[in-house]
């Protein structure tokens, strides 16, 4: 009788490169098929059955019921990382839509807590959009 394979869902970010060398490298039995996915992605996977080892954004952790973590250790930070960036060409206040990156609901929450704990307010209007970047390619400037 054949090995199944084990499909473990990785984040396709730089750090998680580390990880999944270390994984590549060691002769796991059963043997793992990793992919290479979106943070969102991941978590789809793994509740849909089409992985069964991910690595998973904070947000999603509470949603995937039936799942246990398997480690006490995680992609983290002690400190700031700037990874949730709001800009805008107008005062936060008074904007009545924000576009998320939709492949990042770990970042969303943060957004919306920045949101509420700092303006006093939940914007009603988030949009995710996987083509954000055609509508407002002036987000890829960083200056």
């Amino acid at each position: 009788m054949a090995e199944e394979t084990i499909i473990l869902s990785a984040v396709e970010y730089l750090n998680t490169k580390p990880f999944i060398e270390g994984l590549k490298r060691y002769p796991f039995r059963p043997p793992i098929q990793i992919t290479q996915d979106s943070p969102a992605q991941c978590s789809e996977k793994l509740s849909h059955g089409r992985a069964d080892i991910g690595i998973v954004p904070l947000a999603d952790y509470p949603k995937l019921m039936g799942f246990r973590r398997i480690t006490d250790w995680g992609i983290a930070a002690d400190g700031p990382v700037e990874s949730v960036l709001l800009v805008a060409n107008q005062p936060i206040e008074s904007l009545d839509q924000i576009y998320l990156d939709y492949q990042s609901r770990t970042s969303n929450q943060l957004m919306r807590i920045l949101l509420e704990e700092y303006l006093d307010t939940i914007h009603n209007s988030f949009f995710q959009s996987p083509g954000i970047l055609t509508l407002f390619p002036e987000a890829l400037v960083r200056s």
